[in-house]
């Protein structure tokens, strides 16, 4: 459903706008989640994703120390499927919570 996913892209984005530096994507989630695990990014932020797209990379980022969260700080977990993830270290993580949690 792309309208739904474009409209709470952008409620994710309006969220965050003001708060961060800069918004960067690989394109896939499987690198962009990595990238946190790496360090070379401090968080990802999804929606709308699949769980089959997330299930890999969120214990690649668990094992390399960042947490996996829905938006409401619960532990993210594919099943059963939650759309809607942050991968960050421990740090950002509650603050992204404390962005996103209202949506």
């Amino acid at each position: 459903n792309a309208p739904k996913a474009n409209k709470r892209f952008g409620e994710v984005y309006a969220a965050l706008q003001g708060h961060i530096r800069t918004f960067r994507a690989y394109g896939s989630i499987a690198m962009d989640g990595t990238a946190v695990a790496q360090g070379v990014f401090e968080a990802v932020v999804m929606n709308d994703a699949k769980f089959y797209d997330c299930a890999a990379v969120a214990v690649i980022a668990q094992e390399a120390g960042a947490l996996v969260t829905d938006f409401n700080g619960n532990p993210w977990s594919p099943v059963p499927p939650k759309s809607d993830f942050i991968i960050a270290n421990p740090k950002l993580n509650a603050s992204l919570v404390s962005l996103l949690s209202s949506l």
